[in-house]
């Protein structure tokens, strides 16, 4: 993800002054509480927040082993059962 200058937020984007003061203010705050201070784009809604995360979200990427864990075969192995078979129904 490339930086965006404020150059950039006001003729490329439209945003505005005002907000962009603003979302200054938030990055003080921000800083100020010690938690991640988020880029300017971000605040301002152009870009999407990057998100560093171990947990892998495609099923493709899995084990077998983690699939089986998961139920993404019908059967969950940690409860012992067929999901699909015993499964209690809405009406049951």
């Amino acid at each position: 993800m490339a930086r965006i200058s404020v150059r950039e937020l006001k003729q490329i984007h439209g945003i505005s002054q005002e907000d962009i003061n603003l979302a200054r203010a938030t990055q003080k705050a921000q800083k100020k509480s010690g938690s991640v201070v988020l880029p300017l784009a971000v605040i301002c809604g152009v870009q999407k927040r990057r998100r560093k995360t171990g947990n892998v979200t495609d099923p493709d990427m899995l084990l077998e082993r983690q699939k089986r864990g998961r139920g993404e075969y019908g059967v969950d192995y940690r409860r012992g059962r067929n999901r699909a078979k015993d499964s209690p129904g809405v009406f049951s």
